[in-house]
């Protein structure tokens, strides 16, 4: 953020920054240090190994105005789909991924259940068909859920569900806390909603006998004769118990259906990161450690640019994507989209006597590495072309007249390369995407800009100036291994 000067007694708001945080961490943080929960009441040990074994994934926000610890815990609970309850037992704050109950859970049925005591409600109202999930925030000041604030939307559908309902159920999540090229994550936390909701849980009351012993939180299994398959079958149905009264001789228990899809290890341990939208100087650890914990023996890690999506460079002086140090694994590029270089800016046309014009600049780098990667996909890797020479200026003959140098055009690229300015001819035209500018008129044209990874061109005449070198498509080839790359490299691939 640029420094700016402020009067005395301004007022300014404090904000709450979590970045590339465990959940667990940033839970207890609020509670800790914001609400006043005493420390002794939250194992944070417990709840890493939970996070850590059945989630891993880490989470950020800038939190720009006062919001409610309740709120703030209440998003990241149904973000990272976490469960969190009060142990009466062990007089501990429990925290719990969602999960599927397995089938080998405790099972309670005739033997446990006081005859007559089960009721069913069904709670249609809950049923959600579809998932749309906002992430990537542009603006933390701005309204949380404003959909214009977000740069990426997720939309998880469940069709089949649609079909049989007849009507959509739509869910609208608002993220802060999931950012830019988490698509995947959003993408779980879509099918983790509607693997709980997409058919409507029921809430189930009934009591136990003494002898039991429920947990708050805790997962079971319900087998009861109004339970039934859809062959008519005796069910045994998931759920995850909510409140516990304790009478005498029996507890009060209520509970809800929790229908969950298995998570597959394969979920927890490749890391799929997707570049859905243009952006410039990417580096691609930092984005990955934005999105997920350290890395751990058997993960893989992918990154993906979609087709259409275009990563450049603000400047020539810097590559628009650097892969980053990787010691722990070799990731996996996959460049559907395109890699494009900064365009190096046109020399200046010159006027006066015997003036060389102004150099053109060179391109920029597209791809930098510097790590072992392996490189796939169809797309395009480019440098930014190098801008034209600016003309020079000089005299016809012993007296006259002047004759002056037009600019030369700028290189293409992502940013592509503005033309050269002229002291008295015409200025060179900026370049474009897959294109370098024109050079400016004048007495000496300024050279064209070059294309993508070309160099630009000299101006003409005596006094010319050479145009900048293109920019390298790939600095650090020799780290690359080719999985399966059959796209286009425009400009040299060299080191």
């Amino acid at each position: 953020t640029a420094a700016v000067a402020h009067d005395a007694q301004d007022r300014v708001q404090v904000c709450l920054r979590y970045v590339a945080q465990d959940p667990a961490d940033i839970v207890r943080d609020l509670f800790v240090t914001y609400a006043g929960v005493p420390a002794a009441f939250v194992p944070l040990a417990d709840w890493q190994s939970e996070t850590g074994s059945h989630l891993r994934r880490v989470y950020t926000a800038l939190i720009a105005e006062p919001t409610s610890v309740n709120k703030l815990v209440s998003e990241m609970v149904t973000q990272a789909a976490l469960a969190i309850w009060w142990d009466d037992r062990s007089r501990l704050l429990r925290l719990h991924v969602l999960r599927q109950i397995e089938t080998s859970a405790v099972q309670w049925g005739d033997e446990a259940v006081l005859a007559g005591t089960l009721s069913i409600k069904e709670q249609p109202d809950k049923r959600i068909s579809q998932v749309w999930v906002y992430f990537g925030m542009i603006d933390p000041t701005e309204d949380v859920e404003d959909a214009s604030n977000y740069r990426s939307l997720q939309v998880t559908v469940a069709t089949d569900d649609e079909a049989d309902n007849g009507s959509p159920a739509i869910k609208k999540i608002y993220s802060r806390w999931i950012p830019a090229f988490g698509r995947t994550i959003a993408d779980r936390l879509g099918q983790v909603v509607l693997a709980r909701f997409r058919v409507a849980p029921r809430r189930f009351t009934f009591d136990l006998f003494a002898d039991q012993t429920p947990l708050v939180g805790g997962g079971y299994r319900l087998n009861a004769e109004e339970l039934q398959t859809d062959m008519g079958a005796r069910d045994q149905v998931p759920m995850q118990i909510t409140s516990i009264g304790v009478d005498p001789g029996r507890q009060r228990v209520e509970a809800e259906e929790l229908n969950y899809a298995a998570v597959d290890e394969e979920d927890l341990s490749n890391r799929v990161i997707i570049i859905d939208g243009n952006a410039f100087n990417l580096n691609l650890r930092d984005i990955h450690d934005s999105l997920y914990p350290t890395i751990r023996v058997g993960d893989t890690v992918s990154f993906v640019v979609n087709e259409g999506v275009v990563i450049g460079s603000v400047t020539p002086g810097a590559p628009a994507v650097n892969v980053g140090i990787w010691p722990e694994l070799v990731p996996t590029l996959d460049v559907r989209g395109r890699i494009a270089g900064a365009g190096g800016w046109g020399g200046t046309g010159k006027g006066g006597d015997n003036n060389s014009g102004g150099h053109g600049n060179p391109g920029g780098t597209g791809l930098f590495v510097r790590d072992a990667i392996k490189l796939t996909g169809p797309g395009v890797i480019a440098g930014g072309g190098g801008g034209g020479g600016g003309g020079g200026g000089d005299w016809a003959g012993w007296f006259g007249p002047q004759r002056n140098g037009g600019g030369g055009g700028g290189g293409a690229g992502a940013v592509p390369g503005g033309g050269g300015g002229s002291e008295a001819a015409g200025p060179g035209a900026a370049g474009g995407l897959s294109n370098g500018g024109g050079g400016g008129g004048g007495d000496h044209v300024g050279g064209s800009g070059g294309g993508p990874g070309g160099a630009g061109g000299s101006s003409s005449g005596e006094f010319n100036a050479p145009g900048g070198a293109g920019g390298w498509s790939i600095d650090g080839a020799s780290f690359i291994t080719n999985a399966g790359w059959v796209g286009t490299l425009l400009g040299v691939a060299a080191n």
